[in-house]
């Protein structure tokens, strides 16, 4: 998939863009203080996004995490809403970097298919980011994105501890998800960018299309190779982030991996020990993933398609080098077979190790002799 034209969708504004009174008077409706920070400028607005509608608006909190706030912010008789998120202190350089990477992904033809599409993005020089999103998030019916998939999951198919699953049921819904979400990775990918936290929470159902599509680039990486930092949700974090080593993409594959074994059993990898403590189940989850052991995948419903248990063996492979890429991975599902180039590229790629390490051995044991 290739990056190309600007999203029709979005207008996208210089930053000498200033920002009209209407946006000022919302900002200070919805308590952002504007004489700590100077005027924010424009970088992005979509098309259908009117600030005006949200002179008289009312507002409700969403959420609150380490690095941002959420609100909800609804117009005066609450036909229509949008949610703002902002940055807390310890947030505002995650902030910035998810401004650069959603301007980047909003610029390509058709990103709003696999990506949350954003109302408004302004930014000022005192680093104040804020992204106006809008019909964004769970919860409130009149938003146009109704749920996130781990709501979803938990009111369609498992009860609210994830013990319980219609298999058929959510296989069905597995196989048209499943393609939906490698479709997105791919997308992202292909326009240079590792999201670092995908997880169901951050995948959410957009009723207007009906498709998935990824949001919270909050810890993505503006490239796909090289990669540093301890990042993401300990249960979905692949096992070479764990060894403080650099790393590249595919450890979004690897959270492909978890989120799709979840949808599919209602449960996390079995190294995940979810009746501990949080900080022994963190421990427990790095200690196994750092470990050599194969991810046991004995779980899976019986009626699982064959092709969909060898994709997720691959995508679970502790071997980075041995993932399928999000294409590869969209090919399996299109083609509803065992997508054997992949076992033959393990196989290659096994086989090449393999020689160079003979070659090696066989180089030193003539070098020793000749020394002798």
């Amino acid at each position: 998939m290739q990056a190309v034209a600007p999203d029709k969708k979005h207008i996208f504004l210089d930053k000498n863009c200033a920002t009209d009174a209407n946006t000022l008077s919302v900002l200070n409706n919805i308590g952002v203080d504007l004489s700590t920070s100077s005027t924010p400028v424009r970088l992005a607005h979509s098309l259908g996004f009117d600030w005006k509608e949200f002179n008289k608006s009312t507002i409700s909190r969403l959420q609150e995490g380490k690095f941002g706030v959420i609100k909800v912010v609804h117009n005066f008789n609450k036909t229509k809403s949008f949610a703002v998120k902002f940055p807390k202190e310890r947030g505002k350089k995650f902030f910035n970097k998810e401004n650069e990477i959603l301007l980047k992904l909003l610029q390509n033809n058709g990103a709003t298919s696999y990506v949350i599409e954003v109302g408004e993005i302004l930014s000022s020089k005192n680093h104040f980011v804020l992204f106006a999103f809008d019909t964004c998030v769970p919860v409130f019916g009149i938003i146009k994105y109704e749920y996130d998939l781990h709501d979803y999951l938990n009111k369609e198919f498992f009860d609210k501890d994830y013990n319980e699953c219609t298999s058929q049921n959510n296989i069905q819904f597995a196989l048209k998800f499943v393609g939906q979400l490698l479709e997105a990775v791919d997308f992202i990918h292909s326009n240079n960018v590792t999201h670092r936290d995908l997880k169901p929470e951050n995948i959410l159902y957009d009723k207007r299309d009906g498709r998935w599509k990824l949001c919270d680039f909050g810890l993505a990486a503006n490239g796909v190779d090289q990669l540093e930092g301890r990042l993401g949700t300990a249960e979905f974090i692949a096992p070479e982030v764990f060894k403080d080593a650099t790393y590249n993409f595919k450890v979004d594959m690897w959270s492909v991996g978890c989120i799709i074994y979840k949808v599919l059993t209602g449960q996390p990898l079995p190294d995940v020990n979810k009746n501990t403590d949080q900080t022994t189940h963190i421990e427990k989850t790095i200690f196994y993933r750092k470990s050599d052991v194969p991810i046991d995948l004995s779980g899976l419903p019986s009626i699982t398609p064959q092709y969909l248990k060898a994709l997720l063996k691959i995508m679970l492979n502790k071997n980075p080098k041995l993932r399928c890429t999000a294409a590869e991975g969209l090919e399996c599902i299109k083609s509803r077979v065992v997508f054997e180039n992949m076992r033959l590229k393990q196989m290659q790629e096994s086989f090449r190790i393999q020689s160079i390490v003979a070659l090696l051995r066989n180089l030193f044991q003539l070098m020793f002799k000749r020394w002798l």
